[in-house]
């Protein structure tokens, strides 16, 4: 359990973001901690860096929850949803979502209902890559938007939009196979979304830079989530 600082009362009024660097030299020695599923998942990748990353993010993801949850990481016990999506077993009332890119992992944790997340470096794709790929990936109204923009914000819009999408659909359930040009984002504070022309006025949506990557979410509750940054050794340190 994370010992120091309790989280109980973050979640009674706000959900909680936890960013986690992903420190890849120490995931042999919390390999051990993870459960059979998990170490099967990590022995099937080839190349070390994926096992590092599932690794590292896949224990702060445990420690996090057990924390919340007043029990040991290997207490938990998580199942699939149709599209994949992991949830707790029994009746905890803790919904979360991890999400990891090369440099960290973002956990979203609730008690308010499904949540999604999603991460990525706000600079990871070249002008070429997003002429690729926004015909397949963006709605005309979000291309017009994109093309207003001088070429040096191209890439952190394009994964502005990118990160909110895969959030949403996470946090639906509905796995990423669905169409992302069926999902037209709004940009305009509040950030809000249309599915298939339709409004979808039950969900909050938020979208921040920090630190060269780009933290998504979609979540029930309407206050701000908490944003906390995780180190090891574990240290918490808070945002506004």
């Amino acid at each position: 359990m994370l010992r120091g600082e309790s989280y109980a009362d973050d979640l009674s009024a706000h959900d909680v973001i936890y960013i986690m660097k992903n420190e890849v030299d120490i995931w042999p020695r919390l390999y051990r901690d993870l459960a059979k599923c998990e170490q099967d998942q990590v022995d099937r990748f080839i190349f070390n860096k994926d096992k590092a990353r599932y690794t590292v993010s896949h224990w702060f993801m445990r420690r996090i929850l057990a924390d919340h949850l007043g029990c040991t990481g290997s207490e938990l016990v998580f199942s699939q949803g149709s599209h994949g999506k992991p949830y707790l077993g029994g009746q905890s009332g803790l919904f979360f979502n991890l999400s990891h890119c090369d440099e960290c992992s973002v956990l979203i944790v609730s008690r308010y209902g499904e949540v999604g997340v999603d991460v990525e470096s706000s600079q990871r794709m070249s002008v070429g890559e997003i002429d690729a790929l926004k015909l397949a990936v963006l709605t005309h109204a979000e291309r017009e938007r994109l093309d207003r923009l001088p070429v040096d914000q191209l890439c952190e819009c394009f994964i502005r939009f990118w990160t909110l999408k895969e959030a949403y659909l996470k946090q639906k359930g509905w796995g990423l196979h669905y169409e992302l040009d069926k999902l037209s984002f709004s940009l305009d504070e509040p950030i809000s979304v249309k599915v298939d022309g339709s409004q979808d006025c039950d969900i909050n949506l938020g979208s921040i830079l920090e630190q060269g990557l780009l933290v998504s979410w979609a979540t029930f509750n309407r206050a701000d989530p908490l944003i906390r940054h995780i180190e090891l050794p574990i240290k918490v340190e808070s945002c506004a």
